[in-house]
């Protein structure tokens, strides 16, 4: 894979594989021509696709002429950068993605990004992400399970199959059974800093490739940085190691903390912020403020320098304490009998493929599903477009 975020990809990067003799591998993979229309040239493409969803996710890089052997045959060694020759990228791009949704399952997640500044076009980078839903099923007249190795696509036998569902079936149990082992210690007060009395605000963001053992953290180095990074809604702050990994905390007083960030030695984090919203007695959510803390706490962690997530991340929000209120904006009144009915609420897990997504966006279907709790169609800080705009 490229060691870049995709959309900064540039015409030097790609020439850079072929300086280096960057060759093809376990993350990435090398084409000269872009796919054809040919049934052939789909499922081919579909099974790269699907071996690089199966494995570390990676970069298919079309536009890239491989080095042939004495037999004639491509050695994985790239040659020379020519680009594509493409009519309408931006319909041979929607294309392709068709191709992916309807051919695959579950579906992968791929991202394009087309590199100017070539004889022939245009080259052409398709990110694939690790699939943590899998495997994945190139399901285009055939049902083959296909990864990747050191030396490129390979097909899955039973054994590697059964794997597969098995760690697919682990994760997302894993990282729920987190989520509600966390909200519980939250909620029992059992803290690593103590909570001033309000609602709990809490926001966990799980970087996938961290969980599962294939990112090693220096918690020392990481901590250092992280004691004296800015983190947005943080202030005032003490911090310390802990058993869990290493916490920063601040706000209120020494006995009555306003929040803390939490850093798990296996990378997640965790994001408690108290809230002491009433109205004689009857709680709520402000939502211009919740949805900011959570917008702005979700962006601060995603671009971290020293955190260097990669994704896939799972963003989880959960609210404790806010049974029996309202949703409100700033003008909304509190009268009305439409009222959260349940303590605490788990709002649905967002999956992150892109660090740089429009994260307001992202983070929408969580939102939505907050207001709905407490009798709403939905978030009332999102414009007909889709744009968040939540009041000043």
């Amino acid at each position: 894979m490229i060691p870049k975020r995709l959309d900064t990809i540039t015409d030097q990067d790609i020439n850079d594989l072929v300086h280096g003799a960057v060759p093809e591998g376990r993350s990435l993979d090398y084409k000269e021509i872009l796919p054809g229309d040919k049934d052939s040239d789909r499922k081919e493409f579909l099974r790269d696709v699907a071996s690089f969803a199966n494995a570390e996710g990676g970069d298919l890089v079309f536009g890239i002429r491989e080095k042939r052997d004495d037999g004639g045959q491509p050695s994985g060694l790239p040659e020379a950068t020519v680009g594509c020759t493409v009519a309408n990228l931006d319909a041979e791009i929607r294309k392709w993605e068709s191709v992916i949704r309807t051919g695959i399952e579950p579906r992968v997640r791929v991202g394009f990004q087309a590199v100017p500044g070539f004889s022939l076009g245009p080259a052409i980078v398709a990110r694939i992400s690790k699939g943590w839903q899998g495997p994945h099923l190139v399901s285009v007249q055939t049902s083959v399970f296909f990864s990747r190795g050191n030396r490129g696509r390979f097909e899955m036998d039973h054994h590697q199959i059964r794997t597969a569902f098995l760690k697919a079936d682990e994760l997302p149990e894993r990282l729920r059974r987190f989520r509600a082992e966390r909200v519980a210690i939250i909620a029992a007060g059992d803290t690593p800093a103590p909570l001033m009395n309000g609602q709990r605000w809490v926001l966990h963001v799980l970087p996938i490739p961290n969980m599962i053992g294939e990112v090693a953290l220096d918690l020392p180095a990481i901590a250092e940085d992280f004691a004296r990074a800015e983190l947005g809604l943080m202030g005032g702050f003490s911090w310390r190691f802990n058993l869990d990994g290493f916490v920063r905390y601040g706000g209120g007083d020494w006995d009555h903390r306003e929040y803390y960030a939490q850093l798990f030695r296996d990378g997640a984090i965790e994001l408690v912020r108290t809230c002491a919203a009433t109205d004689d007695g009857k709680p709520f959510v402000p939502s211009a403020d919740f949805e900011k803390y959570v917008v702005d706490g979700t962006k601060t962690y995603l671009s971290h320098p020293t955190l260097a997530l990669r994704p896939p991340i799972v963003v989880m929000i959960s609210v404790l304490g806010a049974k029996g209120g309202v949703v409100i904006r700033p003008s909304h009144p509190l009268g009305g009998d439409m009222t959260i009915q349940h303590d605490p609420l788990l709002l649905p897990e967002i999956i992150v493929d892109d660090l740089a997504g429009d994260v307001p966006r992202l983070l929408r279907p969580a939102f939505d599903v907050l207001w709905q709790a407490a009798g709403h169609k939905g978030s009332q800080n999102f414009d007909a477009a889709g744009n968040w705009r939540p009041p000043r």
